[in-house]
């Protein structure tokens, strides 16, 4: 319980300090972004958004943390415009940008587990295979998520086949597809698996 009153307070006086900033220096759109990130992490979700909202039009950066924000109060439908609007922003610059990159791949992600956990699983493959042709560098970590999909679908020779392609474009994979492959070849009939 201490060390969680300890980093609160740190949170506590990183907010007092950065809202110290913004009033004297209300221009500074970094500051303004942190501001609402830490609010976001005391979970101050009205102060967040109002730290992200003068922002969020020309930041997409703001928009997915709006999203995300979103996500965390349920309110999925909001949080999937605000998601989709910061990644069609980004995604011009993704292959050139490792900051807008990175921030696609883990958008990309939000979104699925939106779809996910709201039972809109197609929606959710379709999503993994925009991720696929967005971002070239997370191409087999996203073939991997989509075969979790396949799997979750109950589609096991799609998953495999899936988790076979994310393996060829990126062995480092296997601490985290062979598991789950194993256990697909174990519980699966071979009718099932067209073998």
């Amino acid at each position: 319980d201490i060390p969680i009153r300890k980093l609160r307070d740190e949170l506590d006086r990183t907010v007092a300090e950065l809202q110290r900033i913004v009033v004297h220096s209300p221009r500074s759109p970094a500051e303004q972004f942190e501001l609402g990130r830490q609010r976001m992490m005391l979970g101050q979700y009205a102060e967040a958004a109002a730290a992200f909202a003068p922002l969020a039009e020309r930041d997409p950066y703001s928009r997915l943390m709006l999203g995300e924000m979103e996500h965390e109060r349920g309110r999925f439908e909001a949080g999937d415009a605000a998601i989709r609007s910061g990644i069609a922003d980004l995604k011009p610059r993704a292959a050139s940008d490792p900051r807008a990159a990175s921030a696609c791949r883990i958008a990309f992600d939000a979104l699925a587990k939106s779809a996910r956990e709201n039972g809109r699983s197609a929606e959710a493959e379709t999503i993994y295979r925009e991720a696929i042709a967005t971002l070239p560098a997370s191409h087999a970590y996203f073939l991997m998520q989509l075969g979790r999909q396949y799997e979750s679908d109950g589609r096991p020779a799609a998953a495999l086949d899936a988790y076979r392609d994310a393996l060829q474009r990126d062995p480092a994979l296997a601490d985290r597809i062979a598991p789950r492959a194993a256990a697909l070849h174990a519980t699966t009939p071979a009718c099932l698996l067209g073998r």
